[in-house]
């Protein structure tokens, strides 16, 4: 597995009523062909119950989600995890899509977390 970088939100504006979407495929995966695996993300640095969250300047934090497709609201977490069924030894990107939820005031700024991807064969 490899990543292709950072996934970016983009400029979220403060207190914006709806929230700020992304679709992105920053994940890579390589497989025998013909392999079955579950990829599974944990709640990253700053997890709060079900919810993650990325952190900013004076540790403020934005709420944010991971979730398997763009119609549902299923998170992408240590439960619910990605099916991949290698259909080529080449990498093949694993789309996701991320959502950052509107009425939030943080202060300006950066702010980032770190996943873990875990393939289980």
């Amino acid at each position: 597995m490899r990543s292709d970088g950072p996934m970016k939100f983009g400029e979220y504006r403060i207190g914006q009523k709806g929230p700020l979407k992304v679709e992105v495929s920053p994940l890579q995966i390589s497989c025998t062909k013909g392999s079955t695996v579950f990829i599974a993300l944990d709640g990253g640095l700053n997890p709060k119950g079900r919810h993650r969250y990325m952190e900013g300047p004076k540790h403020t934090k934005v709420r944010y989600q991971i979730y398997l497709n763009g119609h549902s609201r299923l998170a992408w977490n240590e439960l619910h995890q990605v099916k991949y069924v290698a259909r080529t030894v080449a990498f093949t990107p694993i789309k996701f899509y991320g959502e950052v939820p509107g009425k939030q005031t943080p202060l300006a700024g950066h702010y980032h977390d770190t996943l873990v991807a875990t393939v289980n064969f």
